[in-house]
């Protein structure tokens, strides 16, 4: 799924997750999203030539700072496979 940039404008792909109510997730706690980077590139190494050519080795998790539904602040973080920001 493509996803507009969160941030900075960068350009990539965004990895998101299904959930079983139909909605797309973009971002997770800090395991859950280096759990899923270490999923696809696993899948990258193994996967055929079309999950190579659409999932770059330079993937990456990139950090987003937010408010709980609580009011509480706190960090989520996404995967993005394409060209991380300039700071």
């Amino acid at each position: 799924m493509i996803r507009p940039p969160l941030t900075k404008v960068s350009y990539g792909i965004a990895t998101g997750v299904v959930r079983p109510t139909g909605q797309v997730s973009f971002l997770y706690s800090k395991e859950e999203a280096s759990e899923l980077l270490r999923y696809m590139k696993q899948q990258r190494e193994g996967g055929t030539a079309a999950y190579r050519r659409a999932v770059r080795p330079d993937i990456y998790l990139y950090r987003i700072s937010g408010v709980t539904a609580e009011g509480e602040e706190a960090s989520f973080y996404g995967c993005n496979n394409g060209q991380a920001p300039r700071s």
